[in-house]
C-alpha cells in the first residue's frame, strides 16, 4: 500500500485535534500518543523475509549513522557518537520483505554498517525509512501563551530536526511544530520553514520536506524540493 494519503490523514486530524482542543496537549509526547493512535494501524503491515509481520509506522525508529548533538548534527559518523532516534519512521515495504527481523529492528550495529554502505554516494536515498516526522512543541508553562523566547527555541530545535532528517537521506521529510497561544504569528511560520529548508537543502538536496506549523488560529505548510518552495 502507498502511506503517503493514510500519513497525510493522520497529520491532518492531528492538527485538527490540537486547532479544537489544545489544552489537552500539555507536552509532545500527547502529541505523539495521539499521532500513533491515528497513524499506526492505517499504514500497514507487511512480513521480514523470515515471516514476521510487523507495522510499517515505528516510533523511536533508529538512525542508519551515529551523530553526536555537540556539533548540531552537522556530520555523520561511522565509530563515534550515538545513533539518534526519529520520532516516527515508515519504513520501505522492500526493506522489511527484503530482510530478516532484526535488521529491521535496526538497533544492531553489525547488521547497520550494511545499511550505511547503501549509503555511501551522496544522491542515494535510505535504504530502511521511505519517510520520518519529527514533532516539536512550544510548551506552555507561567502563561496561558509562549513568548517570543519559546518560540525562538521552537525555531532552533526544529532546525536541528531539520539537519537530523537530512544526513539520513530519507526521501520524505516532516517537520511538525505546534505553539500554543498567538505569539507563532504567521510571518515567523515562514521564517521558521524558510530557515528549515536551508539547513535541510544545504545537506541533502535531493530530498523532499514538508514543514507544518499550527497554532488555535492558523496552520502553515510549506513543501520543498531541491530548495523550490512548492504549495
Amino acid at each position: 500500500m502507498t502511506w503517503q494519503r493514510p500519513l497525510h490523514a493522520a497529520l491532518n486530524q492531528l492538527i485538527k485535534d490540537f486547532r479544537t482542543k489544545g489544552h489537552q496537549f500539555f507536552s509532545e509526547r500527547e502529541l505523539h500518543g495521539r499521532f500513533f493512535e491515528l497513524a499506526r494501524n492505517a499504514l500497514g503491515t507487511c512480513k521480514t523475509a523470515d515471516g514476521h509481520a510487523i507495522h510499517r509506522l515505528r516510533a523511536e525508529y533508529n538512525s542508519v549513522f551515529r551523530y553526536r548533538r555537540a556539533d548540531g548534527y552537522q556530520q555523520r559518523y561511522v565509530s563515534e557518537g550515538m545513533p539518534l532516534s526519529f520520532d516516527f519512521a515508515v519504513l520501505h515495504e522492500h526493506f522489511v520483505t527484503r530482510n530478516d527481523l532484526l535488521t529491521v529492528i535496526n538497533k544492531d550495529e553489525t547488521r547497520r554498517q550494511s545499511l550505511r554502505a547503501l549509503m555511501g554516494q551522496p544522491h542515494l536515498a535510505n535504504p530502511a525509512m521511505a519517510a520520518a516526522v519529527e514533532f516539536k512543541m512550544a510548551h506552555r508553562s507561567s502563561s496561558v501563551d509562549v513568548g517570543d523566547g519559546k518560540i525562538n527555541k521552537l525555531r532552533q530545535e526544529m532546525i536541528i530536526d531539520a539537519r537530523k532528517l537530512a544526513q539520513e537521506q530519507i526521501r520524505f521529510s516532516y517537520l511538525v511544530g505546534f505553539a500554543h497561544g498567538t505569539s507563532l504569528t504567521k510571518r515567523a511560520m515562514e521564517s521558521i520553514a524558510h530557515d528549515c529548508a536551508t539547513a535541510f537543502g544545504q545537506i541533502w538536496p535531493n530530498g523532499r520536506l514538508c514543514v507544518v506549523l499550527a497554532t488555535r488560529d492558523n496552520v502553515y505548510q510549506r513543501f520543498f524540493r531541491r530548495g523550490v518552495d512548492r504549495n
